[in-house]
């Protein structure tokens, strides 16, 4: 999924993202891209339209609430060291109810699309 995605993110414009994958100053890629002590994000995009970062997590089962810990935890840490309007999106097979109760209190930073709507063939 993640390589598909990659190489076609406009599948993500109609969801209101115009992304392109970020490439740091000193020439790492957006993919897998390494956060200090918080792991690796698997897509730090740029939004063209917002102007602000978007982390992309791939869950290829339903999100769990541990994951939606791990976004925020990348949400935080980008906002605190590159971009203060970071949001997070979760693309994944849906999610369970301990994620959506939490996802409605983080609403405004954290996103989550199911993979059948991004109509990639084989998911």
């Amino acid at each position: 999924l993640e390589d598909r995605l990659v190489e076609k993110l406009e599948l993500l414009k109609p969801f209101g993202y115009e992304l392109e994958l970020y490439k740091h100053s000193d020439g790492r890629s957006g993919r897998q891209f390494y956060c200090g002590h918080k792991g690796v994000i698997d897509l730090l995009c740029r939004d063209l339209g917002r102007e602000s970062f978007v982390i992309i997590e791939f869950k290829i089962d339903r999100a769990t609430y541990k994951h939606l810990g791990q976004i925020c935890s990348y949400v935080g840490w980008i906002q605190q060291n590159y971009d203060e309007n970071a949001i997070g999106l979760a693309i994944s097979k849906g999610y369970d109810a301990r994620f959506g109760a939490a996802l409605h209190v983080v609403r405004n930073h954290i996103f989550q699309l199911d993979i059948s709507e991004l109509k990639i063939e084989n998911f």
